[in-house]
């Protein structure tokens, strides 16, 4: 999907009162560019603070950062995140 269009949902969403999904959609785009560009520390600065102001990362979320981790080659990485997920009853 090109940005303008995941502008247009964005927009969408807010105006719907649907917020909660803007900020899910925004966090799995941005934290997806930077799994692709191999900057899993930002990444991961990025998941955490959508944990601690208090927004449930879905299954979506919680598969980039394993994919991402694994093709790196982090495995025990992935496999820490497959755990957490696991916790929280996503996978």
């Amino acid at each position: 999907m090109r940005c303008d269009t995941f502008n247009v949902l964005i927009d969408g969403l807010c105006k719907n009162g649907m917020t909660e999904a803007a900020l899910n959609l925004f966090e799995e785009m941005t934290i997806d560019g930077l799994v692709k560009a191999n900057r899993f520390s930002e990444a991961e600065v990025l998941f955490q603070k959508v944990l601690e102001v208090g927004l449930e990362p879905d299954i979506i979320l919680y598969t980039i950062m394993m994919r991402g981790l694994s093709d790196a080659g982090r495995m025990n990485d992935a496999m820490n995140r497959e755990r957490h997920s696991s916790r929280h009853s996503m996978l």
